[in-house]
C-alpha cells in the first residue's frame, strides 16, 4: 500500500506573519517549513517570487521526507496558493491530486501555524490556523504598534485599507 502524503499550508488568510507549509501523513506527522513574512510584504505581493519560494520549499518537505514515487501517493491543497507547485508536479511528472485538506494534517499544521505567531508575539487564543483569533483582531493588534508592520503582510492592498481604518 503507498504512504499518502499531504501538502498544505495554515496562514494564508491571516495578516500576521509569513505563511506555515507541511508535507504530512495521514496522522498529521511531517515536516514544517515557514514561508518568510518579506515573501508577502511590498505595495504588492511579487507572486512570481513567492511561487518559486513555495516550490523550493515544498520540494526541500518532500525530499525530507524521502517521498518516493514508487511508495507514495501526494495529495496537495487544491487552493490557488497552490497553482505552482502543482504545476512544479506537473512538469516534473509528480502523480498527485488536488484535494480539501481535512482531518488531522490540517489540525497539525494549524497547531503548527499558531506557535509560529506566538513566537511572533501575537496573543494566541487557541492552537488552531490564525491562532484562533479573527481577521478582524488580528488588525486591531497590529493598529496597537507601528513596529508590527514588520510582521504585517503589507502586500494586500486590501489589508493597507484595513489597517490604515484601525489607526
Amino acid at each position: 500500500m503507498k504512504r499518502k502524503l499531504y501538502i498544505d499550508e495554515s496562514g494564508w488568510g491571516c495578516p500576521v506573519g509569513g505563511v506555515t507549509i507541511g508535507v504530512m501523513t495521514e496522522d498529521g506527522k511531517g515536516m514544517f517549513r515557514t514561508i518568510h513574512t518579506k515573501f508577502f510584504q511590498g505595495d504588492v505581493i511579487d507572486m512570481q517570487r513567492l511561487n518559486e519560494e513555495t516550490v523550493k520549499q515544498t520540494a526541500a518537505l518532500l525530499a525530507k521526507s524521502s517521498y518516493n514515487s514508487d511508495k507514495d501517493f501526494i495529495y496537495v491543497c487544491r487552493g490557488p496558493f497552490w497553482g505552482a507547485v502543482r504545476k512544479y508536479f506537473d512538469f516534473n511528472y509528480i502523480r498527485y491530486k488536488a484535494i480539501k485538506i481535512i482531518g488531522k494534517p490540517q489540525t497539525e499544521l494549524g497547531r503548527k501555524n499558531s506557535v509560529y505567531l506566538k513566537s511572533l508575539g501575537v496573543p494566541v487564543k487557541r492552537e488552531l490556523g490564525h491562532g484562533g483569533i479573527s481577521f478582524t483582531d488580528h488588525v486591531k493588534w497590529l493598529a496597537q504598534d507601528n513596529a508590527r508592520l514588520l510582521i504585517m503582510k503589507t502586500g494586500w492592498e486590501g489589508l493597507r485599507k484595513h489597517y490604515k481604518d484601525k489607526k
